[in-house]
């Protein structure tokens, strides 16, 4: 199959399901997601490593134009390293905030956004596992303050 046809068997599936109501989500590991290739299938999210590719995906013109026509983000922002302890949630969040509000309205995509983990969660132990969940919530609780302007 050549790249074209690759794109219009994945739309056809994604369009197949969402026809069945069910929400329709492409993950792409990091080493440069092919961000446009995504947007064109037409999933309801698109989810990626963005420890790595946060900024090429925030400068990425198909994907402002996913978010603004009501596509959510996953931004795998979170590492799954053994130890989270001198990782900065703040951090994370600032360099977030940063890369997106380049991209348009930040309240809109705060208001798209999911945070995860970014790929290998399953080879942690439980309590890595729950430290990285807990780092992903303190990011998201400050993405929800920018949605309602609480920062």
């Amino acid at each position: 199959m050549i790249p074209g046809q690759v794109i219009q068997a994945l739309r056809d599936v994604v369009a197949t399901l969402q026809a069945r109501d069910v929400l329709v989500g492409i993950h792409c590991c990091a080493g440069q997601p092919p961000f446009q290739a995504m947007c064109q299938a037409a999933p309801d999210l698109l989810s990626f490593d963005a420890y790595q590719d946060l900024e090429t995906c925030c400068a990425d013109s198909s994907v402002r134009r996913f978010i603004h026509d009501g596509g959510l983000v996953a931004y795998g922002l979170v590492p799954t390293v053994s130890d989270l302890s001198d990782l900065d949630a703040t951090t994370l969040f600032t360099r977030w905030l940063l890369a997106c509000k380049e991209s348009g309205d930040i309240r809109q995509i705060a208001s798209r956004t999911l945070i995860t983990a970014t790929c290998g969660l399953g080879l942690l132990s439980l309590e890595q596992a729950t430290s990285t969940f807990a780092h992903a919530q303190h990011i998201a609780t400050l993405i929800k303050k920018v949605v309602h302007h609480t920062l």
